[in-house]
């Protein structure tokens, strides 16, 4: 790996794609995937042989004998169709599937494999799916029908941004607020798919009243680091590459549940490379923000559905890079104890094998400010990794 892909903190792949990503490691989430594709997609199992009867099954009608007389019917029996079996519980094809989770709208999809339902510790129902390339108004509207049925009403008219084909809508009930998005899977104005995010936040959740500091506009910063990567492949050749990365003012995720997206601002200076400049997080209210903390990294796509603490989510983040430094980063590990008999370690720094860092954070509010409870690195050996070095531009 010469040149980590990932996205940094604030780069403009971070948006969108961080909120797709699913992280549900160490999170107390369960994730429905819906194992239902018959009923989804009307398919059935087929088999080359014949069904056998049940045990208790009875011998089909015989023509009563010449000599005997059909049995009459009741009055009124005459055409009365046959009373359904109490035993037949085959699903209706395209019917809500039992597991469904309620109150989420139940519409048919035309690529069930690709549709993922979290169920989060919180009480969220987050749904997923990426579909073909169609007109968002055409592809919002079962899913408008669907929550009109399950209750839901439009806080306020639907919005249309057509220069990039995003759509989106609010809707709340008497316990829940829903949140409708669809818009093209890439950025990339050609793109085939569409994906669609449907998000009922947790049964009776309020937003918070009041905000720690004063709500101010949100400063507009960018900061250009340059990252020059290097290593060997597995063919053995050595490949460099130089990559401009930009970290700025962005929205992220609603960290407080209240359907708006929050902002996420680099600072002045601090953090060499990307992965290691902090951004500080305001909580938006309208067009001004709260200030509420700093963090570090790439925020994952855990938080989207991870408990709130005092009033905002937990917030889960990280940064992965590579260098020539075997000892983890993280404020909960130990530094690397190197003893005389550590031939490993002797030979990976002679050779100079690259180090492979997942640094994982995890932020929570305290009602004042955002408070570091988790920091490790997790270091791997990676013979092929790009190490990087950075500076700004």
């Amino acid at each position: 790996m010469v040149d980590d892909d990932r996205p940094p903190p604030g780069s403009d792949d971070a948006g969108l794609a961080a909120q797709t990503r699913r992280t549900t490691a160490g999170l107390a989430s369960t994730s429905l995937l819906l194992a239902l594709a018959g009923p989804l997609s009307g398919c059935a199992p087929t088999s080359d042989t014949a069904p056998t009867s049940p045990p208790n099954a009875q011998a089909p009608d015989r023509d009563p004998p010449p000599d005997e007389e059909p049995p009459t019917r009741a009055a009124g029996d005459e055409g009365s169709p046959p009373k359904p079996d109490p035993a037949d519980d085959t699903p209706v094809e395209g019917a809500r599937p039992a597991t469904w989770p309620e109150p989420l709208p139940w519409v048919l999809s035309p690529y069930p494999g690709g549709t993922e339902v979290v169920v989060s510790v919180a009480g969220d129902r987050h749904l997923r799916t990426v579909l073909g390339m169609a007109p968002v108004t055409e592809i919002a509207s079962p899913w408008r029908d669907g929550l009109r049925a399950q209750g839901f009403v439009e806080t306020a008219p639907c919005e249309l941004d057509e220069a990039t084909a995003q759509f989106s809508c609010t809707y709340r009930s008497a316990e829940r607020l829903a949140l409708l998005a669809i818009g093209p899977r890439t950025l990339d104005p050609k793109s085939e798919t569409i994906s669609v995010s449907l998000h009922l936040l947790p049964p009776g959740h309020r937003p918070l009243d009041t905000l720690p500091g004063r709500c101010v506009t949100p400063p507009t910063r960018e900061r250009l680091v340059l990252v020059n990567s290097s290593g060997v492949d597995q063919s053995g050749e050595h490949h460099s590459s130089s990559r401009d990365w930009r970290v700025h003012t962005h929205a992220t995720f609603d960290l407080d549940g209240d359907g708006v997206q929050d902002m996420l601002v680099p600072p002045k200076k601090a953090g060499g490379c990307p992965w290691d400049i902090p951004m500080d997080v305001y909580v938006m209210r309208g067009e001004c923000g709260h200030r509420v903390g700093t963090i570090t990294g790439n925020l994952e796509s855990a938080t989207i559905t991870a408990p709130f603490v005092a009033g905002l989510r937990e917030l889960s983040t990280e940064a992965t890079w590579a260098d020539f430094d075997e000892a983890p980063s993280g404020a909960d590990d130990p530094p690397l104890t190197e003893s005389a008999g550590d031939e490993d370690l002797a030979r990976r720094r002679r050779h100079f094998i690259p180090s492979h860092h997942t640094r994982e954070r995890v932020y929570r509010f305290d009602g004042t400010i955002l408070r570091l409870v988790s920091d490790h690195d997790r270091v791997g050996q990676c013979h092929h990794c790009g190490a990087s070095t950075c500076r700004p531009l």
